[in-house]
């Protein structure tokens, strides 16, 4: 996959997150248990090598809704410019798992996304690379202790 795919990933990843939490009133960890839950996640990591087929990020947070609660959801985005913390936790949780063989929920598991949200204000601005480094040696210790 190339750059450019990627960076879209994560964009509609973060888009996803900030739609759900934002407008839609969700706890990041309880909407990311669902995007889990709902098979939506799975979908993504084996539709990711063709960015052609990969929603926006509003449509997969309804998908989200959808396959969780049979709902369609129709709440107007709201469309911030400047990302939040969830946005990023998304993005750089995207990167993770697009650079490494793990799935989105083998990072969760050594590392809730709340937890990766609460990693913002110190890591926003360090280098994409160090934050996935981290967020692995976290799961490599998670996996070790089992």
């Amino acid at each position: 996959m190339d750059t450019k795919q990627l960076e879209h990933i994560m964009e509609q990843m973060g888009l996803m997150m900030d739609y759900a939490v934002y407008d839609l009133q969700f706890s990041s960890d309880a909407f990311f248990g669902l995007f889990l839950s709902s098979g939506v996640a799975k979908e993504l990591e084996l539709e990711i090598g063709n960015s052609n087929t990969i929603l926006s990020g509003i449509q997969l947070a309804r998908d989200v809704i959808f396959k969780s609660f049979g709902r369609l959801e129709e709440t107007p985005p709201t469309f911030f410019l400047d990302k939040s913390p969830e946005y990023w936790a998304a993005w750089v949780l995207t990167y993770c798992q697009q650079k490494s063989t793990l799935s989105f929920a083998e990072l969760v598991a050594s590392i809730s996304f709340e937890e990766v949200v609460q990693l913002y204000p110190a890591l926003h601005q360090v280098d994409i690379q160090s934050v996935a480094l981290l967020l692995h040696d976290k799961y490599q210790s998670h996996t070790a202790t089992k």
